[in-house]
């Protein structure tokens, strides 16, 4: 990235990467926990009282890791004006917005083949359970490009070393 004032989060390439990873994991984890956790009613036992727990915890991570990312000076450079950055960095914009929309792409159409075939292998799917894959892909959606340019430039720095 070349240096300039976004007043943004200073984070590096490979915590980026890595709080994007940890991101990613988090609101996929919470969205299959919820897949086993009781509707609206509380828990009946301990295990789906410990689910409930780990979702919550899952939930609240996968929001931090989305703020921060949302803050950090790769998510200003992912939403730059073209004029605004130079050849290898605008390249790299458009590579990462092209790996988020391939990734967003790709979870639409697994989720439309469990919403299709799910009832074959016995899934139900909720409404509450659809409102979550859509907060997921959502989320991973606005932070993608700053995670995918993150994984860009950690690989530009490998390469030049």
């Amino acid at each position: 990235m070349t240096t300039r004032k976004h007043h943004g989060l200073n984070l590096s390439a490979p915590v980026l990467r890595t709080l994007f990873i940890a991101t990613l994991i988090a609101l996929w984890g919470a969205l299959v926990i919820k897949c086993f956790l009781p509707g609206a009613d509380a828990p009946e036992d301990a295990r789906q009282a410990w689910l409930l727990v780990v979702y919550g915890i899952l939930t609240i991570g996968g929001i931090v890791g989305v703020g921060l990312m949302l803050w950090s000076d790769f998510s200003f450079v992912a939403q730059s004006a073209d004029a605004e950055l130079d050849e290898r960095e605008l390249a790299d914009r458009n590579r990462a917005h092209y790996w988020t929309l391939r990734y967003v792409l790709y979870a639409v159409l697994l989720g439309w083949c469990v919403l299709e075939f799910g009832d074959r292998f016995g899934l139900e799917v909720s409404r509450a359970i659809i409102v979550q894959f859509l907060m997921v892909l959502g989320f991973t959606g606005i932070v993608g490009p700053a995670g995918f340019l993150a994984l860009q430039t950690e690989r530009h720095a490998e390469q030049e070393s």
